[in-house]
């Protein structure tokens, strides 16, 4: 998380984890309204960090806090 969702978590939960809840309901509910059959393919939700995309040293999981 950066600086300043560490010093307000409001914030950080906003940004970091409620918009991908929302994007998840918001997917759920159009798949729900806008399929007229079972085998209508589902909406697929791929959450991809920029860590994952550009990879380098810090792509190993930490157990520990990095300070940034």
């Amino acid at each position: 998380m950066s600086g300043q969702s560490e010093s307000d978590f409001t914030l950080g939960y906003a940004v970091n984890l409620h918009s991908h809840l929302n994007l998840i309901t918001t997917a759920a509910a159009h798949a729900k309204s806008s399929r007229s059959s079972p085998s209508d393919p589902l909406p697929v939700y791929i959450n991809v960090s920029s860590l994952a995309v550009y990879g380098g040293s810090k792509a190993t999981p930490q157990s520990t806090v990095v300070p940034e």
